[in-house]
Formats: structure tokens, C-alpha cells, sequence
């Protein structure tokens, strides 16, 4: 028994040592096949397509990670007026009704190649959970241009000593021709998870006066 709790022992050291803690191995991290484990980890961007019958576009699942915490990444992705300023084709991005402390409606509008660019609002709601320490931010459509129907949600979890940020979203677009833009729609989606990766990663690194500031707006959102 002794010899077993000094294995144990040591073996508690050497986590120590080296970063390895339970939760980033949990979550959803511990839904990723181990390449695809192994590409997030390398700071490969993981993106999962999948097929909906009689819809032009897939699923769209996205793993990336963040050189920052959960709540720096979170608070960054849920300052939904800023979007505009760094993620590509969003030519508008503005909070238009506050729908509770925790949700409001943000207007969008964005370019599509090849078909013309599309205004829509959707009600973004912020959440905690995991006690406090992972976020995410869910999202569905309240009316569009020409859209018949868009979910999503984006999460942010504790991976080590940085974040794995999981960005899902399935748009049902209401033009004839979104299935001959699919190859562009799939790479703008992941081109947002880039984008919001970057971000967070300047900001942090870049005097973090923005950060800041966004750190505490969103507490102040999801305090009691």
C-alpha cells in the first residue's frame, strides 16, 4: 500500500511539473478524436463539417486554440459592438435591444461572395458555467434579409494554460444559389474563429486597456 501511494505521489509531482490538470482534458476538448486532440494543440484550426439532408450548407463545428483564459477570450468574442472592427465580412455589428441582463438582440450585416450581403439580427446570450471558469455565448435568429434560420453557439473552455474555443453554427440560407458559395460560406465561418483568436491574443499582449474593460463589462453581465 505505501509503495502504491508514493506511485501516486509522484505521480501528482510530475502533473505538477508539466501543467496537467483534469479539466483541460474535459469538456469539449474530450470530444475531439486524438488527432484532432493533437492539431488543436499545435494551434491547428479543427473544423468538423456535417451534412444536414435538404440544407445547402453543413453543421459547422470549428476547435481552436487561445493563447489567453476562458474569460479574456469570452469577454473579447462578447463585446458584439467590436466584432465589425476585426472579423472579415462584417460589414456591421450593434447591439439594438438589450432582451435581459444576460441576452440582446445584435444587428448584423454581412458581405457574401457572390450573393448580395445580408442584414439580420440574431439575440446573443452570455452564460457561465463549469463554476465560473468556462463561458459560452448562444445565439439564434430573430429575422434576416432573406435567412430562414441560423444557430450557433460559441464556448470556452480551459485547455492547460491557454483556451479551446468551440464555435458552432448551422445557417439555412433563403437563396437559391447558397449552394454554389458552400466552399466560401465554410471557410468564412472559420475565418471568425481565426479572426476572434487573433483578437484576443493582440489585445492580451497589446496594453490590455480594451481587455480590461471588456473583462468587467462582462462580469458586471453575469454577476447576481
Amino acid at each position: 500500500m505505501k509503495n502504491v501511494l508514493s506511485i501516486f505521489a509522484v505521480l501528482g509531482l510530475v502533473a505538477g511539473l508539466f501543467g496537467f490538470h483534469a479539466p483541460a482534458f474535459a469538456g469539449v476538448y474530450s470530444d475531439l478524436t486524438p488527432d484532432q486532440q493533437n492539431s488543436v494543440q499545435k494551434g491547428e484550426t479543427v473544423f468538423i463539417a456535417k451534412e444536414v439532408d435538404g440544407a445547402p450548407w453543413p453543421k459547422a463545428y470549428i476547435y481552436v486554440r487561445i493563447d489567453s483564459t476562458p474569460e479574456e477570450a469570452a469577454a473579447v468574442f462578447s463585446d458584439y459592438n467590436s466584432q465589425k472592427n476585426y472579423i472579415p465580412n462584417i460589414l456591421k455589428s450593434q447591439i439594438s435591444k438589450q432582451v435581459s441582463k444576460t441576452a440582446v438582440n445584435v444587428d448584423y450585416t454581412v458581405h457574401i461572395p457572390v450573393l448580395s450581403d445580408e442584414s439580420y439580427t440574431v439575440e446573443d446570450t452570455l452564460s457561465a458555467y463549469d463554476g465560473g471558469t468556462s463561458y459560452k455565448v448562444e445565439w439564434k435568429l430573430v429575422r434576416a434579409d432573406s435567412t430562414k434560420s441560423s444557430d450557433g453557439y460559441a464556448r470556452f473552455e480551459t485547455l492547460g494554460t491557454a483556451t479551446i474555443m468551440a464555435y458552432y453554427n448551422f445557417v439555412v440560407p433563403g437563396s437559391s444559389m447558397a449552394g454554389l458559395v458552400k466552399k466560401q460560406a465554410m471557410k468564412q465561418v472559420q475565418d471568425v474563429v481565426k479572426a476572434v483568436r487573433t483578437q484576443v491574443e493582440k489585445e492580451r499582449t497589446g496594453g490590455r486597456e480594451l481587455l480590461d474593460k471588456q473583462i468587467q463589462t462582462m462580469r458586471g453581465i453575469l454577476s447576481k
